[in-house]
């Protein structure tokens, strides 16, 4: 009973709640219902700027519980729109009415007038008014920009003062170009309120570890010149608490003395806790106070553009105006700076705190800008502060990098320091003797300092010098000294490190060493003579700087010379006598080996080491090589050879030289010396192969020497021979040693320089071919190859088209020389008649290659190889064209037509030519049957004549033939006319039979023709035009369809006819594939 009357009240109370919130929405909904009948806006005006905005609103309604709701509108928008929520946006100047409207009641509404003026910025701020920024760095300035209600913001135009100091981009991003000051100033688009922000423009300080000083920029401070200083310099962001200093260094302080110490000055402070006094000095208490009694004094100078430097003693006063005298010194280290972060880098007075100050001068002294001696108020300058008794380092140059440099670029002159009776023992290759050892000594200096000005006398300014001495010490550092008197940069001078002693580090290349040398013979005197053991071993090291000139005569060269030597005579042999050549000549050819061998070392070889190493020394001279750089080789080529060591025999073409001997008189037999599979795979057009590789190898001399025996079979005794191989190298010098074994003159043998590797003609070489049927060819060249020969022009390349004359006269390629192997019915020719016609070719040709082009590079290309050597011809000069004609046209090259004689035989009245079917005209009508080669029809003819129509009417008379026309330009029948005995010269004009054969079959001409609605064609040829009339007429009509006024033999059953009255085609069903060559027989009845 409790639960059920705890549920029935429970019930009655959610009931009450829910009849009591029904009657407060009622309640709302009512009054929001309710129509207003007045609506206030907040404001009754307001301005705007143009593209600026302000917000319209309702204040109040009537009743006061009425809707606010409200739609606005301009009254004209082109100079203020207003968005539904009332934001209104100024467009132009002028004024416009804003209306609301109540969306409850339309009859209601409010104004409010909206002026739109070109408002300005009330200011402008910067977020910072000054800036630090180092050279080359970047910092971004921000503007605000602030107006009245309904401004619009335009942003701001940015400028800098000086862009040589500070540049400013259109986002304010300024970047540092140089030390300075510039001043950026941001002004607000279409107004003339700005803000400005002074940036001050870092740059590091400069080391001359040469002169010994540190550079830096400042600029001069107004307040130089009316407030007594103790500082001088202070860096600019610190400047604040340096008390008006002098000048505003530009620069990082602890740059400065980061950079004093690299220059080994020494500070009279490291300690941060030093503290000095007012009224003491840093000379007074340097041994109670400091780190350092012995520090550095400093000599400090003022420069600015236009002005020499100013010392730093006169660009100041004394507070008192009394001249400055104070000694400036490096007064405190870099971390004293740290820790005491002033700023202050040179101090007028003494001070714990200043990198650089007064020794002298008691701290709390006071100086003032000197106005006669500085320029004017923010004016850049440079100081320069010089450590004095600066001595620069030395500078030094390792073993390895100087041997490099030998190796390479030689940069640097060597000098050689020591006594000159040890330059003379034994010296690095190209140094230059200038003995010091009186200024070691002390003894005479004015002699050392002459020899080392004789030895850099006439350099150009900027040469590098590497110094040679015992150790690398005390001869180097005279050396040093006397150079810099005279001038020289100390950047410039290098010692080698260790000198010439080796337990000391320094120079070991004993190969790289040479020393003076007097002749056995004629006793001259050399100052650089290097042994027959060093050269080989330095040419066996590779990769040296060493080049031998060779100065014997040419035939001495042949029958052995050193291996990389270059020949350079001096001699000749005329007559079987050897004589000198002239100066010009000799020097000539020293000139051209010099030229194509720079940065080298030039060791002279002559036959002993006497009178022409003499000669060869002097004639470089002449021509401007330094002595430094010719080496003479002691006791000469017969030395060498007495040492045993190694000789090549033979000379050497160049890969141009070559090719030239190629292209003309083909005066060189080549032989490839090459592995066999690689001769195989592409060689030198020409080239024998002689595989030497059994020589090489050591594995089988036999076979080798035999190779290069079948090579030479029947060449005559005074045959010139180029050798080819892979480098110019080992495989050449097998075959030549062969060579001289098998009788050869040296001197007629010759290696190609870089062997295949410096050979750079790719269509000059030939490869071992495969035809399709099976023939193996030593020499094949691809279509490809050929056509960039033959579009080169002037290449030594021939074609031999052994085709039959028709097929040839069908189409081939220009020039190709037609040698047939077939006649033109398709028998073989005889082997006489065959090798006759190649006979001929090759007579018209000589000093060629001739490449054999057949109709697939198979049987007949291997029969005319085989004819060719038969006649005489060597089988490297035969190359084949692989693919023959047919790979030429599937190529897609070019050929050209020509003519074949026209064929009569007077016994059966017949006339016989050849003609190319044109299969455009089995699908589109003409009345052109035959035209001849080189008409103006052009392609029109159903087939392409390769004959001569004048021969071909001379033909018809020689027949008997009477022609129906024989005036020229007579008779011309019109369209649809037919000829007819009575419109022409001759009534009983000649009727003739036309027949086509291709393979084995044989049609008529009509059953060839067939009209474009597929009815047959009647036909009735006729010797319409004689000799003379044709002749009249450009179009080479031989054979028409229709009757004609110029073609030699028309068709009387048809009437001329043009254009859509041509009816008649070839006749698909009947004909050969286009492009086939056929034979037209002419039969005259």
């Amino acid at each position: 009973m409790k639960t059920t009357i705890k549920k029935i009240s429970l019930f009655m109370l959610s009931l009450a709640v829910v009849l009591t919130m029904a009657a407060s929405t009622g309640m709302n909904s009512e009054a929001a219902s309710k129509k207003p009948t007045k609506i206030t806006l907040k404001a009754t005006s307001k301005t705007v700027d143009i593209k600026g905005k302000v917000k319209v609103s309702v204040k109040s309604v009537k009743p006061s519980n009425a809707s606010k709701s409200v739609t606005y509108k301009s009254s004209n928008k082109k100079i203020a729109t207003v968005s539904s929520k009332g934001i209104v946006t100024g467009k132009k100047k002028g004024t416009v009415k804003i209306t609301a409207t109540s969306k409850t009641n339309k009859k209601v509404k409010s104004t409010i007038k909206i002026t739109v003026k070109d408002l300005k910025a009330s200011s402008v701020k910067l977020n910072t008014t000054s800036k630090t920024v180092a050279s080359g760095k970047t910092t971004t300035l921000k503007a605000t920009v602030k107006g009245a209600t309904g401004f619009y913001n335009q942003g701001v135009t940015w400028k800098s003062s000086n862009t040589k100091v500070a540049t400013v981009t259109s986002k304010g991003v300024v970047k540092g170009i140089a030390a300075g000051q510039a001043t950026i100033t941001a002004t607000e688009k279409g107004g003339s309120k700005k803000a400005t922000c002074l940036i001050t423009v870092t740059e590091p300080v400069k080391v001359d570890t040469e002169a010994g000083t540190v550079t830096l920029k400042g600029i001069l401070n107004a307040s130089a010149f009316k407030k007594p200083t103790m500082h001088y310099l202070v860096t600019a962001n610190l400047g604040a608490s340096g008390g008006n200093p002098i000048f505003t260094g530009l620069n990082d302080r602890i740059d400065l003395a980061n950079a004093l110490d690299s220059l080994g000055a020494t500070a009279w402070n490291t300690n941060s806790k030093t503290v000095l006094a007012n009224g003491e000095s840093i000379a007074a208490v340097k041994d109670k106070k400091g780190t350092n009694a012995n520090y550095s004094k400093l000599n400090i100078s003022v420069s600015w553009a236009g002005h020499d430097a100013v010392a730093m003693q006169d660009t100041i006063k004394n507070a008192d105006k009394s001249a400055y005298t104070g000694t400036i010194v490096y007064a405190n280290s870099g971390a004293v700076q740290k820790a005491i972060p002033s700023g202050c880098e040179i101090c007028t007075s003494s001070c714990y705190a200043g990198i650089c100050a007064s020794e002298d001068v008691a701290m709390g002294g006071t100086t003032i800008g000197n106005s006669a001696n500085l320029p004017k108020a923010g004016t850049v300058v440079t100081i320069t502060i010089a450590v004095d008794g600066y001595k620069a380092p030395y500078n030094y140059i390792s073993k390895e990098e100087l041997k490099a440099d030998i190796d390479g670029k030689q940069e640097y002159k060597i000098l050689d320091v020591r006594q000159a009776a040890k330059y003379a023992e034994s010296h690095i290759a190209g140094a230059v003797s200038a003995d010091v050892d009186g200024a070691v000594s002390g003894t005479d200096v004015a002699s050392a300092t002459k020899n080392i000005e004789a030895a850099i006398k006439n350099d150009p300014a900027g040469t590098k010098y590497a110094v040679v001495c015992n150790s690398g010490s005390r001869y180097a550092q005279a050396a040093t000294e006397i150079m810099i008197k005279a001038g020289i940069s100390n950047k410039n001078i290098f010692t080698l490190t260790g000198g010439m002693k080796k337990d000391a580090g320094g120079w070991d290349y004993d190969n790289y060493c040479v020393k003076s040398y007097t002749s056995d013979k004629s006793k001259t005197d050399f100052t650089h003579g290097m042994t027959v053991n060093q050269l080989k071993a330095n040419i066996d090291d590779g990769k040296t700087p060493f080049v031998v000139f060779d100065l014997r005569d040419v035939a001495s060269y042949a029958t052995g010379h050193i291996k990389p030597s270059i020949s350079t005579p001096l001699r000749e042999s005329v007559d079987g006598a050897l004589k000198d050549l002239s100066d010009d000549q000799s020097k000539a050819n020293l000139q051209a080996a010099v030229n194509a061998n720079a940065n080298k070392f030039y060791v002279v070889e002559c036959y002993s080491g006497n009178n022409y190493a003499a000669k060869a020394v002097n004639y470089l001279k002449e021509i401007g090589v330094s002595e430094s750089k010719i080496i003479v080789l002691e006791g000469g080529a017969k030395a060498w050879k007495d040492a045993n060591h190694s000789t090549i025999v033979g000379l050497t073409v160049s890969a141009a030289d070559l090719k030239a001997d190629i292209d003309s008189t083909q005066s060189y037999k080549l032989i490839d010396a090459r592995k066999a599979e690689d001769y195989a795979k592409s060689h030198i057009v020409g080239a024998v192969s002689a595989d030497q590789a059994g020589a090489v190898s050591g594995s089988d001399k036999a076979t080798a020497a035999a190779n290069v025996e079948k090579a030479i079979a029947g060449d005559s005794a005074d045959q010139k021979y180029t050798i080819i191989c892979y480098s110019g190298n080992r495989y050449a010098e097998a075959a030549a040693s062969t060579l001289v074994e098998k009788g050869v003159n040296p001197s007629n043998i010759y290696t190609l320089k870089g062997g295949m590797g410096g050979w750079t003609e790719a269509n000059y070489l030939v490869k071992s071919y495969k035809s399709t049927s099976g023939f193996d060819f030593v020499n094949g060249m691809t279509v490809d190859q050929l056509k960039a020969n033959l579009e080169a022009g002037n290449t030594p390349f021939v074609v031999f088209d052994l085709r039959d004359a028709v097929t040839y006269a069908a189409g081939h390629i220009d020039g190709a020389v037609s040698t047939p192997l077939r006649e033109n019915n398709g028998a073989d020719l005889s082997d006489e008649t065959s090798k006759a016609n190649l006979e001929a070719a090759v007579k018209a040709n000589p000093n060629k290659f001739y490449v054999v082009e057949c109709y697939s590079g198979n049987k007949y290309a291997n029969k005319s190889v085989n004819y060719l050597k038969a006649l005489g011809v060597s089988e490297g000069k035969i190359i084949v064209l692989e693919g023959g004609a047919s790979a030429w046209n599937a190529a897609g090259n070019t050929v050209v037509k020509s003519t074949v004689p026209v064929s009569v035989d007077k016994a059966n009245k017949t006339i016989s030519v050849y003609g190319v079917l044109n299969g455009k005209y089995l699908e589109e009508p003409t009345k052109h049957y035959m035209s001849t080669t080189g008409c103006s029809l052009g392609n029109q003819c159903l087939f392409e004549g390769l004959c001569d129509r004048l021969d071909f009417a001379d033909a018809m008379a020689e027949l008997g033939g009477t022609p129906w026309n024989t005036t020229p330009g007579g008779h011309k029948i019109k369209s649809g006319e037919y000829i007819t005995p009575e419109n022409g010269d001759n009534k009983d004009y000649t009727h003739v039979d036309v027949n086509v054969s291709w393979g084995d079959k044989t049609v008529s001409m009509a059953d060839t023709l067939t009209s474009v609605d597929g009815s047959p064609v009647t036909i009735d040829e006729v010797f319409s035009n004689s000799k003379d009339v044709s002749a009249s007429y450009k179009s080479g009509c031989l054979l028409c369809t229709c009757s004609c006024y110029a073609g030699v033999v028309t068709n009387e059953d048809m009437p001329f006819v043009s254009g859509a009255d041509i009816k008649t085609m070839g006749n698909k069903d009947v004909l050969p594939k286009a492009g086939t060559v056929v034979k037209i027989t002419v039969t005259l009845k």
